[in-house]
């Protein structure tokens, strides 16, 4: 699959940490502070963002996951605060100063 199909943009993330709040349960801090609490393992939720890199897009994120709706919510939440972008524009950290 050549990078200009059809599947979308692609996705890639900026500095992130997820800590384990329970088996089930993790919560995702921006560089800027921002807290997304995820109901998503923490293994998992970072197996995910390390696939964040540039070569998949929305979907091929989402088709890799266990809950793809779920999947797309939180890469959507990413997106708002910043710390995932597409790769088709510069990639910034979360923590970069606004220009």
């Amino acid at each position: 699959m050549s990078a200009s199909s059809t599947t979308g943009p692609r996705l890639q993330l900026a500095a992130v940490q997820v800590r384990r709040l329970s088996e089930a349960t993790s919560l995702l801090v921006t560089s800027t502070g921002q807290e997304l609490l995820v109901r998503a393992p923490a293994a998992g939720l970072l197996s995910l963002l390390q696939r964040c890199d540039g070569t998949a897009s929305f979907h091929e994120l989402a088709a890799g996951s266990a809950q793809p709706a779920v999947t797309l919510r939180l890469l959507d939440a990413l997106v708002a605060t910043g710390c995932v972008e597409t790769a088709d524009v510069e990639i910034r950290s979360c923590s970069a100063p606004p220009r």
